[in-house]
This record gives C-alpha cells, structure tokens and sequence, in this order.
C-alpha cells in the first residue's frame, strides 16, 4: 500500500454516548478523520435509531446486523475497528464480518476496553452471594475457576444464564476466528488477551488526549505534608471505602488533606465517614465534575490516589497526572501494577490490609515529592496513537492473511 493510499476504517461501537470506551470511539473517529493517512466511518446505535429485535441488545440484535450489512457494502473498508459490542450491537456482528471476509479484503480488529471478551464479565471480579469476594486468576479464565466462581452479586440463577449465554456467543459468533488483532490498552490486558488466545494481542496505549506540553512537577516544602486527589468513582470495585478506613488508621501520616472528585455508589458513605470522624476540612468531596474541571484540581495537589481492588484496565488518570509532573499511590495490583510503568510516577501500595502498608507507601511517596519531576508523556500522546493504529493495520492489510 503507497502512501497516497488511505486506509479506509469502519470504526464500531455501541453507542455514542458518555462512557469509556464511547469516549474513546468517538475520539479515535475524529483523529482519524483528521489524519491524511485515513478515511474514517463509523457505525453504532444511531445508524438504526437505537432499535432491537425481540431477543434484546445482548442476546442477538439481527436488525443492527443488517443495517451493517448495508453498512459494509456502502464503506467497503479495508479495516473494521470493533470497540465494544456487548451493550447493543450484540455478538452476532461476528457473524456478518466473517461472511464479509470472505467475499472482501478486510482486516478486524478489536480494542480490549474491558474483560468481557476474555470472561464472564467486564472486570474478572467474583462475587460470595452478593459481596465482592476477589478476581478469576488470569490462568484459570478458561477453567473451572471461571465456571465455579459467581461472576455478578445477583441471585445463582442470573450468574448461570450469564455464562451460558457468553459460552454460547463465544462458540457461535466465533470472535477469535473473525478477529485478527487485538488492541490491549495495558500491558495486562495483552497478558490477558494472550492467556486466553485471542489472536495477535497487540499495546495500543490509549492517548491523553492533553494538548499541552508535559510540564515538570516542583519539589513540596520540607515539613508540609501531602495533598491528595481521589480522582474517579466512587465505588466498590474501585476501593474508594477501603482506602479512607486505612488512612483514617494511619491518622493521615505525611497527609495533609484529600480531595475527591468523582460521584458513585459509595459516595453517601464516605460522606457519613467524614462526619462521623470530623474530617470534612481533611476530606473534601466535590462530587461528579467534567474532566476538564477534575483536572483542574491537579495545580492545587501534589499526588493521585488510584486504590482499585479490580483488575483495572489502563486507569489514565496516572498517565494525564504524570504529564503535570504529578506522581501516583497506586495499589498494587491488576492492571495498576504494571500500567504506565514507562513513566516511572507511580509508587506502589502493596496493600495487606494493614495501615502499616498504606504508611510506608506514603513515606515513599512523600520522598518522591522531595524532589523536582518531570515524565515524559510522549508514548501516550494522539501522534503515538495513530502511528501505532497505521503501523499495525497496514501491516495486517499488506500481510497473506489480510488479503485473503
């Protein structure tokens, strides 16, 4: 393929509306459509105005597959970008693409914004009756871990409709014999991807979408403690609860105060928590803001707390603190442990359950604070992106398998 050549990209998703994955559809579309080296499309819910057949958006929606249909023949892309599926389009889009392979030359490829291609949900979680109760371990996904462990809170009967069903999408729809690469916005998620044979996991880093340059981080006062920003949901999975219990044990070692910005299910307790301790000039909740405003925040703090107790996918929000010079108390596990690791702005909590290890975590972040930094940011940037998008589908396109 010469250079004069664009490549012509069919981007898929559910819906175009508020949420991560939509966020970054919508955004890879207009980058995409600015970009010379491509000529973008994109399909979703609005192209059918949101309808569905009688067996519903997840089970088998045949009247978005054959508004694709139509979709294919009028685009004939040579690349089809699918990002999520599963709340509307359904897996039964698998089944259209491998028929138009067949006929066309055309290159799929997927973007892992969760785990759900890989498990019996989004995040890998397992449930004991309603309760959290940990994660399937990456290599039983396939096993009886995944089959044995409940996969949501709701009652035993749902859990087992639930794997039936993606058991049966898997086997029907085929996906893994459709897809020819998968992007993995973390390095966890291409172990994933790979452990669990999705075919060519490929690190696409997700970019931040700043436009500004990275800027360097000043070394805090001696003697002043640290500032934090809770920055995200406020809800189980994201260890929100926890956290505040381990540092209201630590009487705020090296802390000086927290904000959180971010709204969710946890959101009236931590505030009763705060109360009952007396701590609303420590811990400042401002609720659900616009990302713009959240990062606002950053000028006034000096670190961001990331505290999950999911896998996580690729939190970004350590990637858009470190481009303000801002380091992260990360816990120590999932996908947190390993995302962004390029950058050298996180501190690990390795989280036993003890205030212990949430103080000595904030030792050393506060003695990364004593210091002047500055992260290089540029593997996360839109221009990285797009490289790495062209690179690989230009491949896939010119390689055997991508002109059958």
């Amino acid at each position: 393929m010469t250079p004069e050549v664009k490549l012509r990209v069919l981007l898929l998703n559910d819906s175009r509306e508020a949420g991560g994955a939509e966020s970054v559809y919508n955004a890879s579309f207009e980058l995409l459509s600015l970009d010379d080296r491509f000529e973008a499309f994109r399909f979703d819910a609005t192209d059918v105005n949101g309808r569905k057949n009688l067996l519903g958006t997840k089970a088998w929606n045949t009247i978005a597959c054959e508004a694709l249909r139509k979709k294919l023949v009028e685009v004939d892309p040579a690349i089809v970008w699918i990002h999520n599926f599963h709340g509307f389009l359904s897996a039964a889009i698998f089944r259209v693409l491998k028929s138009f392979k067949k006929v066309r030359s055309c290159v799929v490829v997927m973007t892992m914004h969760d785990y759900q291609l890989v498990g019996f949900n989004p995040t890998l979680m397992t449930y004991k009756g309603s309760e959290h109760s940990g994660s399937i371990p990456l290599d039983g996904l396939s096993g009886r871990h995944a089959w044995l462990r409940k996969s949501t809170p709701k009652p035993l009967l749902t859990d087992v409709l639930r794997k039936m069903y993606w058991r049966t999408a898997r086997w029907v729809a085929g996906w893994e014999q459709t897809l020819d690469a998968v992007f993995c916005p973390s390095p966890m998620m291409k172990q994933t991807a790979t452990a669990a044979g999705l075919p060519r996991p490929t690190l696409l880093r997700q970019p931040s979408f700043i436009s500004s340059p990275p800027t360097p981080g000043a070394a805090i006062d001696p003697g002043r403690r640290i500032r934090l920003l809770y920055l995200g949901r406020l809800s189980p999975e994201k260890g929100s609860l926890r956290f505040f219990s381990l540092l209201g044990k630590t009487q705020f070692n090296e802390v000086e105060s927290v904000d959180v910005v971010g709204g969710g299910a946890e959101e009236p307790a931590l505030k009763a928590w705060i109360k009952e301790n007396g701590l609303e000039s420590r811990v400042r909740c401002h609720g659900h803001m616009a990302r713009d405003r959240a990062l606002a925040f950053i000028d006034s703090t000096d670190a961001v707390v990331v505290s999950s107790i999911c896998y996580e996918n690729a939190p970004m929000v350590i990637v858009e603190a470190a481009h303000f010079g801002m380091p992260s108390l990360v816990r120590a596990f999932g996908s947190l442990e390993t995302f962004a690791d390029d950058l050298g702005c996180k501190v690990l909590w390795h989280d036993d359950g003890t205030p212990e290890a949430l103080s000595e975590a904030l030792g050393r972040l506060r003695e990364k604070l004593s210091h002047p930094r500055r992260y290089d940011t540029s593997a996360y940037s839109t221009d990285a992106y797009l490289d790495t998008v062209f690179d690989v589908c230009t491949e896939l396109r010119n390689s055997p398998a991508g002109n059958c």
